[in-house]
């Protein structure tokens, strides 16, 4: 009788032990699961809402570009990734450019340039994206941070601190020589400035003044290269992050106060039309024909219908992977720099 009572509870371990190895088995195998992973780019398999397409981790995504069939990344952790998006089901990174502190970057044809705090302007040619050359450096004595270019010149804002008190200033260089850039002008003792904007005649300038308490967005003429000109400004009530500027508006990421959206037809007096509050933070914000898309923190992107500018209104809203901090528009997807991933869903 022992020996059957024996055997029968050795039967019963073996089962226990079979009904344990195949719940693990199968639990590591189930789909639709956010948080699994697959193949060496750590990507996701399936994703909640099928409108994301793919997404690479990456380190600490703060800010990304599209040309073509490469997303540029920039990595604080690291500098500055180009991903492969040829699959962008499974994006893939081609090549990196170490630099210490990356902030922001611009790219004028063949040639990228990167703003680094500790590095200064990190100039780079990328005709060939699989052999990267850094061509060249511009050092400061100060931090650089946002940069902006256009085809005869590179916009840089460097901040430093002067007995307590933050400023930046606002320097033009010509860069009619891609790999040498020439400084043209200064425009100094402006507020710390996080992002710049420009048009042929006009900079846009987000700004963050401690001393004053105060945020908003400064308008510089830069129609006389060799002279820029203090022009208009208007304060705002968040964290002005990225702006953007489109015929006489300019749309302000300004954190928790939302998207704002300024008349700027009159550079000199600037004025607010609207305020569309969002859930956690408006870090960035883009355009595709009558609507905006905002990167929201840790909900995501939110898309927001402009047919009536003094209305805005939110229509439609995705939730990403991680904390959205930037995004870029690029034919038919948006591409989020997600914290730790470059995510790509379909435009819609």
């Amino acid at each position: 009788m022992r020996k059957k009572i024996i055997v029968l509870l050795k039967i019963l371990a073996t089962l226990i032990i079979l009904v344990v190895f195949l719940s693990a088995f199968i639990s590591c195998n189930k789909t639709g699961d956010k948080n699994s992973l697959i193949g060496s780019n750590n990507g996701y398999t399936n994703f909640e809402d099928h409108r994301i397409v793919g997404n690479i981790e990456i380190g600490h995504c703060k800010k990304v570009t599209v040309l073509e069939n490469t997303a540029f990344v920039l990595d604080s952790l690291y500098g500055l990734h180009f991903i492969n998006l040829d699959n962008k089901s499974l994006p893939q990174i081609e090549n990196s450019i170490r630099t210490p502190q990356p902030n922001d970057l611009s790219i004028i044809e063949n040639t990228i340039y990167i703003s680094d705090y500790i590095k200064g302007i990190m100039i780079a040619d990328i005709s060939d994206i699989a052999n990267p050359q850094v061509v060249g450096e511009i050092g400061s004595p100060n931090q650089t941070f946002s940069i902006h270019c256009d085809e005869d010149h590179l916009f840089v804002t460097t901040q430093y601190t002067y007995y307590e008190k933050k400023y930046s200033s606002f320097i033009v260089y010509d860069i009619k020589d891609r790999n040498k850039p020439e400084k043209v002008s200064e425009f100094d003792k402006l507020p710390w400035i996080n992002d710049i904007y420009t048009d042929k005649s006009h900079a846009f300038l987000t700004f963050d003044d401690s001393e004053s308490e105060t945020t908003g967005l400064i308008i510089i003429d830069i129609s006389n290269i060799e002279k820029p000109e203090f022009t208009g400004q208007i304060n705002t009530t968040g964290f002005t992050t990225n702006v953007t500027v489109e015929e006489n508006h300019a749309f302000i990421a300004d954190d928790q106060a939302g998207l704002k959206i300024i008349d700027v037809s009159s550079r000199e007096n600037p004025f607010l039309i609207s305020t569309l509050e969002v859930d956690d933070h408006a870090t960035d914000v883009a355009l595709a024909e009558n609507y905006a898309y905002i990167s929201d923190g840790y909900n995501g992107i939110k898309k927001v219908n402009l047919m009536d500018i003094k209305n805005p209104e939110i229509v439609d809203s995705l939730e990403t992977l991680g904390f959205a901090k930037g995004l870029c528009i690029y034919e038919d997807y948006i591409y989020v720099a997600d914290s730790k991933y470059l995510t790509i869903t379909k435009k819609f």
